[in-house]
């Protein structure tokens, strides 16, 4: 009876010295997850406070090409001939998207208003054609060919005229980023009071260049292209808009569907 007492304080004792070492354990694990959410928001803090700050130092330089390219196709500096414009027209083209890509960035990054709309009528058919055409330069620099399809006019509509801009521009440049040497078939079809663009044999990856996130938090970001992605899902969440990679036996797929409030007057 006494050994079955020892046996039994024996065992209490060990699974108390074994539940206060599991406590300790958990402690310590708890600790360093609170160091780390605690280093992770002050490092977001940080990335926050100085994505601003370069975002302004780098659209001045590109504030100052865009100027000198102005200069040039107004003929200051002599006139130039076919060729000199058209390369005129890509650097304006591509200074102009890094504008938008710089935008882009700071809204993602949490460091500019989120979820503002400034509505106003919104040309879908002239917002579409001013993103193939700025993307065709791009296109060239990746062997890229483009071909576009309309399934219908495309209606004008209220919405943020620079944010559905902003994302068939991001959309259109990660696809072509994701496809050197591809043909992609871009098809827009008017969809109620929108447009669903679809994009088929892209090389985007669902895996690798898409990481969709809640609504205000950052997605993680693998690539260029999935970057471009992030900034277009960005710039169609406050009006509900979606952009989704689907796949099928035929490829991968991006679907940009734009909303708004189709005008009256349509």
């Amino acid at each position: 009876m006494i050994a079955a007492l020892i046996l039994a304080i024996a065992a209490a004792l060990a699974a108390t010295a074994i539940a206060l070492r599991q406590r300790r354990a958990r402690h310590e694990a708890e600790r360093r997850v609170a160091d780390f959410e605690a280093q992770a928001i002050r490092k977001a803090e940080v990335y926050r406070n100085v994505l601003p700050v370069a975002a302004h130092e780098l659209r001045s330089p590109i504030s100052i090409v865009l100027g000198y390219q102005e200069l040039l196709s107004d003929g200051l500096y002599g006139q130039l001939d076919v060729k000199g414009v058209e390369a005129l027209t890509r650097v304006r083209d591509s200074a102009e998207q890094l504008l938008r890509l710089i935008d882009g960035m700071v809204e993602l990054g949490g460091a500019s208003a989120a979820h503002t709309l400034e509505l106003a009528p919104t040309d879908l058919e002239s917002a579409l054609s001013d993103a193939l055409t700025a993307a065709e330069g791009y296109a060239q620099a990746y062997a890229v060919q483009l071909e576009s399809h309309r399934q219908g006019p495309l209606p004008t509509i209220h919405a943020d005229d620079e944010r559905v801009r902003r994302a068939l521009d991001m959309t259109l440049a990660a696809a072509i980023k994701a496809s050197p040497g591809q043909h992609l078939t871009i098809t827009a079809t008017p969809d109620n009071d929108g447009l669903l663009l679809a994009i088929a044999g892209t090389g985007l990856e669902p895996e690798r260049d898409d990481s969709p996130s809640a609504p205000g938090t950052m997605p993680i970001i693998r690539t260029g292209a999935g970057l471009r992605l992030a900034i277009a899902r960005r710039a169609l969440e406050p009006s509900h808009g979606s952009l989704q990679l689907d796949g099928d036996e035929s490829g991968v797929r991006v679907r940009l569907q734009v909303f708004g409030r189709r005008r009256r007057s349509d």
